[in-house]
């Protein structure tokens, strides 16, 4: 609230008027007032005299501002934490990103290793002779050299 010519404000719509003030005492320490107004009236309802009544606010003034430095500080970690969440959810679906090509790569293989089992099964059916199937998967890279194929 600003106090600007409270007593003319008073005087013209003689409505109650309330403002702050900030002040110096003596040793220019400084310190903050309330400044009420008031418009009492005789049994009439003359105009009689402004009643002001003054109280100390200083506490009240340091606790705002206190309260708003925490609310700031609030403000400040709010964000901070926001943009920790938000580097964590891109690490995150970069994460998900990289098990889902996992899976599908996965998948491949295990469906190319399903057909080659289906083909040598198909082979051995035919009367394929082992030494051809072992090539065969020594080719592809699904057995080493060394490994044997039952005659």
């Amino acid at each position: 609230m600003r106090c600007l010519r409270p007593g003319k404000r008073i005087i013209l719509t003689e409505e109650s008027q309330s403002c702050e003030l900030r002040l110096l005492k003596k040793k220019e320490q400084e310190f903050f007032a309330g400044l009420d107004c008031m418009v009492v009236k005789n049994r009439d309802d003359d105009f009689r005299v402004i009643r002001g009544a003054v109280s100390d606010i200083t506490e009240r003034h340091l606790l705002a501002g206190a309260l708003q430095k925490a609310h700031n500080g609030l403000e400040e970690r709010v964000e901070e934490r926001t943009a920790e969440l938000r580097t964590a959810n891109e690490e995150l679906a970069q994460e998900i990103e990289k098990h889902r090509k996992a899976a599908e790569s996965l998948c491949k293989v295990l469906s190319e290793i399903k057909k080659l089992k289906d083909r040598l099964e198909a082979a051995e059916v035919l009367g394929l002779h082992p030494s051809t199937l072992r090539a065969r998967m020594h080719k592809l890279g699904i057995v080493r050299p060394e490994a044997k194929v039952s005659d």
